[in-house]
């Protein structure tokens, strides 16, 4: 990752202004506009560029073939739900077939789209045939790479009393497509490559701030140690990005989407990442934190009893899912000052 050195990054004297800092695939600085709509001609992301914030469109994104159409299904009333600049963008179209309806896009780069596609469909039809509410699966265009679903609203989860269920029957939803044999298509996903991925992250932020948040790498080679160390847990089909704005509330259940970290994995990654979100979103207000424990307790009563070492692993996910988490929050300028907790959370608990 090549970014400006150290005594240039004047990026950082007006960053408050984004919700969300990163780093392109070219090294270039990248900021997202605090509060900005996804609609035609509206820009998402700032590129530092010479020493400015130069504004960025999704029809100028040239790493992603969607690029080329977008101003045309702007103009017909969709809408940019989410968008990377260089990786992958999501969007709400209205469907050519009936005017009245709408279909979600998630649109990608070029590279290695055909064996993406055939993987995802894999997952989706592993977990619908368990039992799990996901978007219905609609085709895909290989001309623009992207793939289409059925639009299931905006609806996400409120996190308040009426949720227990609801978590229950996705702690049930979890274990059902765990008890299936993986598809053979997905990838591996070890204690040594969430290290990894938490390292890269590392770096993203080294390169961004210019340091490492207060005693993250101590907890990291503490964690790091204890986490390899661990007996291997049951290698499962792990959705792996798995919180509530995965969520969205659907036809009386939680509907799940964007598998496509999907892999293979520690049977308690997910529940890990999931409980860990929960804690955050009352840390940020969205929830108390008795409704946070209450709905964690549901997912896990939903789950079942994984046993003795099942709870270890889960503590030994959730603290990695901590660390992981300071490090995001560094990037994200309006939560900034959640580091110290988040990394609090990642220490060891005690006996």
């Amino acid at each position: 990752m090549k970014v400006q050195a150290a005594h240039t990054r004047r990026w950082l004297d007006t960053a408050e202004r984004f919700e969300r800092l990163d780093v392109a695939r070219d090294g270039t600085i990248l900021g997202r506009i605090a509060d900005a709509e996804g609609s035609a001609g509206t820009p998402l992301w700032c590129a530092w560029q010479g020493e400015a914030w130069n504004e960025l469109r999704l029809e100028q994104d040239l790493e992603l073939p969607f690029s080329s159409t977008w101003l045309a299904h702007a103009q017909a009333g969709a809408q940019l739900l989410a968008w990377r600049p260089g990786r992958r963008a999501v969007a709400r179209l209205v469907a050519r077939e009936q005017k009245s309806s709408s279909v979600v896009v998630k649109a990608f780069r070029r590279k290695g789209l055909e064996a993406k596609l055939a993987r995802q469909r894999e997952v989706w039809d592993h977990v619908r045939r368990a039992g799990v509410t996901v978007p219905d699966w609609i085709g895909a265009h290989t001309d623009d790479a992207l793939v289409m679903f059925q639009d299931l609203g905006q609806t996400r989860p409120r996190l308040r009393a009426a949720d227990d269920a609801l978590f229950h029957d996705l702690g049930t939803c979890v274990a059902a497509w765990q008890a299936r044999p993986a598809p053979p298509a997905v990838p591996t996903h070890s204690a040594s490559d969430e290290l990894q991925a938490i390292d890269a992250l590392a770096h993203k932020v080294l390169a961004i701030r210019g340091a490492l948040p207060e005693h993250f790498q101590p907890l990291r080679d503490e964690l790091g140690s204890k986490v390899l160390a661990q007996a291997a847990g049951p290698q499962v089909l792990t959705h792996r990005d798995l919180h509530d704005g995965q969520l969205l509330s659907f036809a009386g259940r939680l509907a799940i989407l964007d598998f496509d970290l999907a892999c293979c994995a520690d049977a308690a990654l997910d529940l890990a990442n999931l409980s860990a979100h929960l804690e955050l979103r009352a840390l940020q207000g969205v929830c108390t934190v008795d409704m946070a424990q209450a709905l964690q307790a549901a997912l896990l009563a939903g789950y079942g009893d994984g046993g003795a070492q099942f709870s270890k692993r889960l503590d030994l996910w959730r603290r990695a899912t901590y660390l992981r988490l300071a490090l995001v929050h560094a990037l994200r300028p309006p939560w900034s000052a959640l580091v110290p907790i988040l990394l609090d959370r990642a220490r060891p608990t005690l006996p």
